[in-house]
Protein backbone atom coordinates (compact mmCIF):
# COMPACT_ATOMS: atom_id res chain seq x y z
CA UNK A 1 0.00 0.00 0.00
CA UNK A 2 2.97 2.28 0.85
CA UNK A 3 4.18 1.86 -2.60
CA UNK A 4 0.83 2.28 -4.73
CA UNK A 5 0.64 5.70 -2.41
CA UNK A 6 4.45 6.65 -3.23
CA UNK A 7 4.05 5.84 -7.58
CA UNK A 8 0.45 8.34 -7.09
CA UNK A 9 2.27 10.69 -5.63
CA UNK A 10 5.02 10.25 -8.48
CA UNK A 11 2.58 10.82 -11.00
CA UNK A 12 0.94 13.56 -9.45
CA UNK A 13 3.71 15.25 -9.27
CA UNK A 14 5.19 14.35 -12.84
CA UNK A 15 1.98 15.50 -14.37
CA UNK A 16 2.06 19.18 -11.89
CA UNK A 17 5.89 19.57 -13.59
CA UNK A 18 4.43 18.81 -17.16
CA UNK A 19 2.68 22.33 -17.18
CA UNK A 20 4.44 24.61 -20.41
CA UNK A 21 6.13 27.65 -18.63
CA UNK A 22 5.01 30.77 -19.38
CA UNK A 23 6.22 33.71 -19.82
CA UNK A 24 6.56 37.54 -19.76
CA UNK A 25 9.23 39.93 -21.14
CA UNK A 26 10.38 43.19 -19.63
CA UNK A 27 12.30 45.35 -21.07
CA UNK A 28 14.35 48.01 -19.55
CA UNK A 29 14.75 50.63 -23.10
CA UNK A 30 16.53 53.32 -20.20
CA UNK A 31 20.67 53.55 -20.11
CA UNK A 32 20.05 53.32 -16.13
CA UNK A 33 19.43 51.15 -14.12
CA UNK A 34 15.74 50.94 -12.54
CA UNK A 35 15.84 49.59 -8.51
CA UNK A 36 12.59 48.32 -7.18
CA UNK A 37 10.79 48.88 -10.40
CA UNK A 38 7.17 48.24 -10.09
CA UNK A 39 5.38 46.21 -12.69
CA UNK A 40 1.59 45.72 -13.14
CA UNK A 41 -0.15 42.38 -14.52
CA UNK A 42 -4.06 42.39 -14.96
CA UNK A 43 -5.96 39.71 -14.10
CA UNK A 44 -6.93 39.61 -17.86
CA UNK A 45 -3.30 40.09 -19.09
CA UNK A 46 -1.99 36.78 -17.11
CA UNK A 47 -5.32 35.35 -18.33
CA UNK A 48 -4.12 35.25 -21.87
CA UNK A 49 -0.92 33.82 -21.19
CA UNK A 50 -2.20 30.82 -18.66
CA UNK A 51 -5.24 29.21 -18.06
CA UNK A 52 -6.18 31.04 -14.00
CA UNK A 53 -7.35 27.52 -12.21
CA UNK A 54 -10.36 28.53 -9.13
CA UNK A 55 -8.47 28.84 -5.94
CA UNK A 56 -4.56 29.00 -7.52
CA UNK A 57 -2.85 31.76 -7.10
CA UNK A 58 0.33 32.88 -9.13
CA UNK A 59 3.37 32.83 -8.27
CA UNK A 60 6.25 34.54 -10.54
CA UNK A 61 9.82 33.83 -11.16
CA UNK A 62 12.98 35.55 -13.03
CA UNK A 63 15.40 33.35 -15.74
CA UNK A 64 17.08 31.70 -12.93
CA UNK A 65 14.01 30.59 -11.16
CA UNK A 66 14.62 33.26 -8.08
CA UNK A 67 10.82 34.37 -6.80
CA UNK A 68 9.77 37.95 -7.42
CA UNK A 69 8.57 39.75 -4.85
CA UNK A 70 4.55 40.37 -5.88
CA UNK A 71 1.31 41.33 -4.52
CA UNK A 72 -2.20 40.38 -5.49
CA UNK A 73 -4.74 43.44 -5.21
CA UNK A 74 -8.67 42.76 -4.92
CA UNK A 75 -9.75 45.88 -6.80
CA UNK A 76 -13.47 45.79 -6.82
CA UNK A 77 -13.97 43.72 -3.42
CA UNK A 78 -15.51 40.74 -5.34
CA UNK A 79 -12.80 38.10 -3.70
CA UNK A 80 -10.82 37.33 -6.64
CA UNK A 81 -7.09 39.01 -7.69
CA UNK A 82 -7.47 42.07 -10.30
CA UNK A 83 -3.91 42.55 -10.83
CA UNK A 84 -0.31 41.45 -10.29
CA UNK A 85 2.03 43.94 -8.68
CA UNK A 86 5.98 42.65 -9.13
CA UNK A 87 8.98 44.26 -7.75
CA UNK A 88 11.92 44.21 -10.48
CA UNK A 89 15.72 45.28 -10.49
CA UNK A 90 16.09 46.00 -14.50
CA UNK A 91 19.31 46.89 -15.63
CA UNK A 92 20.10 49.53 -18.34
CA UNK A 93 18.94 48.62 -21.73
CA UNK A 94 18.27 44.74 -20.41
CA UNK A 95 15.50 42.71 -21.18
CA UNK A 96 14.06 40.19 -18.49
CA UNK A 97 11.91 36.58 -18.72
CA UNK A 98 9.50 36.36 -15.84
CA UNK A 99 7.46 33.07 -16.15
CA UNK A 100 4.50 32.57 -14.07
CA UNK A 101 3.01 29.04 -12.30
CA UNK A 102 0.01 29.04 -9.77
CA UNK A 103 0.21 27.33 -6.70
CA UNK A 104 -3.45 26.49 -4.49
Amino acid sequence: MKSHSLFLLFITLVLFSCEKKVEFTVTNPLPVDRTDEVVLLTREQVAAKIDLKEEFLPVFKTDGEQLIASQLDDIDGDGKWDEAVLVLYLEAGKTKNITVEQVP
